[in-house]
């Protein structure tokens, strides 16, 4: 299994991330490791990682994707749901905005 998406659509390579993740295990696909996922900025206003085990799941917002009010209160959502880390590509989303 190729460790990145080579299509053009953000959108797809997020949900068949997600897709492969819930169909296959996120234990098996990542050998127990923690999980990072990249989500487009749909997948967090739409809650889809909260649908991954919290407690293997690391989501990536990447520096293109607007720190906007409601990407922060995504974010908020997942921390409130246990998700273990959310990594931040860009300056705009402080620590204290996301409640880590």
């Amino acid at each position: 299994m190729d460790s990145y998406f080579a299509g053009a659509n953000p959108e797809a390579a997020t949900r068949e991330t997600l897709d492969a993740s819930l169909l296959q295990g996120l234990d098996i696909l990542c050998d127990g490791h923690f999980g990072f996922v990249n989500c487009t900025r749909e997948a967090l206003i739409e809650d889809y990682p909260v649908l991954l085990p919290s407690n293997r799941t690391i989501v990536e917002v990447l520096e293109n994707i607007p720190a906007d009010s409601e990407v922060i209160e995504a974010c908020r959502r997942l921390r409130k749901a246990g998700t273990r880390g959310i990594v931040r590509r860009h300056r705009s989303l402080r620590r204290d905005a996301l409640g880590t």
